[in-house]
């Protein structure tokens, strides 16, 4: 990457647009897992984080758009764990976490969108501090790895799915901050998934249980997105499927809307 930014071409072609380079700048700066302990054993609380897109976590099956400070340091913990040469148990902070880490304040709402175009999202946006109890402020065991924790939130991201763009998180509070407006055709995409979902699984055999949602959510996004103009291959290749499987989902998803249309009329 740094060699590209040497040599960078006067413009980017992806697909077929060709988009014309103005400027490259780096969000964050590269860094170590050492520095960003070091970085942690300097620093004190309050911790405030701004998440910058939709952030949700998986809980029971659905999504749980709250930023617990549980499932926040879960987060951020798991992925040092698999990559930093120093760990830690994570159940003996996670209950640390419970006892100590303490909502100061927030400003939050919350945003249903698509995440990698594989079905809808709701998620929450905005700003929350963190601080710690009394009783546990200056602890030198949990205190450091919390403050480093939220130092690498920014390069981990917070929740699940974000190699699709939700948790995009950032350090520090974030005055007279407004929910950004989805993209039109976004906004509409996800509702329409919602709303297919919702006719496929009550038309199921057996409603309950997660197969049932899964397979509604695969049928209505591939539904949704045929009907904005997407390819079967392009479909395939996002919802990582093979080109054939979408195919045949999409002419189930197609009859079945059919069998909604005559029955309705």
């Amino acid at each position: 990457m740094s060699y590209w930014i040497k040599q960078m071409p006067p413009a980017l072609s992806i697909g077929d647009t060709e988009l014309l380079i103005r400027q490259i700048s780096l969000a964050l700066p590269p860094t170590t897992y050492r520095k960003l302990w070091l970085a942690g054993k300097h620093s004190s609380p309050p911790l405030a984080l701004h998440f910058a897109s939709p952030t949700s976590f998986r809980s029971r099956g659905h999504h749980l758009p709250l930023p617990i400070p549980r499932n926040l340091l879960h987060s951020y913990l798991r992925r040092w764990n698999m990559f930093a040469k120093q760990t830690f148990a994570m159940d003996a902070f996670l209950d640390w976490v419970d006892q100590s880490v303490v909502l100061v304040r927030h400003q939050l709402s919350s945003v249903k969108t698509t995440a990698g175009k594989r079905g809808s999202v709701t998620g929450f946006m905005g700003t929350v501090e963190l601080g710690l109890s009394l009783k546990s402020q200056g602890d030198s065991e949990y205190g450091p790895l919390f403050a480093c924790l939220g130092q690498f939130a920014p390069y981990c991201g917070t929740g699940h799915k974000t190699t699709s763009g939700l948790g995009v998180t950032r350090l520090g509070w974030l005055d007279h901050w407004q929910t950004p407006a989805l993209p039109a055709v976004e906004e509409r995409l996800s509702e329409r998934i919602e709303t297919l979902t919702a006719v496929f699984k009550a038309q199921r055999k057996r409603q309950g249980g997660a197969r049932a949602t899964q397979v509604a959510q695969l049928w209505a996004t591939i539904a949704a997105r045929r009907e904005l103009g997407d390819s079967l291959s392009a479909i395939s290749v996002d919802l990582e499927i093979p080109y054939e499987s979408a195919k045949t989902y999409s002419k189930l998803a197609r009859r079945a809307s059919e069998i909604r249309s005559s029955t309705s009329f």
